[in-house]
């Protein structure tokens, strides 16, 4: 096992970590925004947060394809990013609250989906007694 992979791989999953932080706080305060802000009633809050579990279904169907396609691993966690944070980007622009809901559910989707591609790296880049101390 190169040093460079550990190194590579190390890094990686921190500045992910540090990255993702801001936008899990945001998210968990966010049926306390939609609430205080935008005057969301209890269904639409129900509704937020029912999407957290149900879209762990439909993740299954993008991760899916990195199982024949290990070339892809990078380019499916970059996509998957992307497709998490873009819809957050126009927040400010829209006052809709099912437009939040909307992107909310696109987040938990994606970031779900991502995680098999971040194990595999893992198992690919890294020896077992590394993994389990990762």
């Amino acid at each position: 096992m190169p040093i460079n992979f550990l190194k590579k791989t190390r890094f990686a999953v921190l500045m992910t970590a540090l990255l993702n932080e801001p936008f899990l706080v945001f998210y968990g305060l966010l049926p306390f925004i939609l609430r205080k802000s935008l005057g969301a009633s209890a269904f639409q809050i129900a509704l937020l947060t029912m999407l957290k579990p149900a879209v762990a279904v439909f993740s299954f169907y993008w991760s899916s394809k990195i199982i024949k396609r290990k070339d892809r691993l990078r380019a499916n966690l970059v996509y998957a990013g992307l497709f998490a944070f873009l819809p957050f980007l126009f927040f400010p622009g829209f006052n809709n609250i099912w437009f939040i809901i909307l992107a909310a559910a696109f987040s938990q989707l994606f970031l779900r989906a991502s995680i098999p591609a971040w194990m595999e790296i893992l198992r690919i880049n890294l020896n077992s007694s590394l993994r389990t101390r990762f």
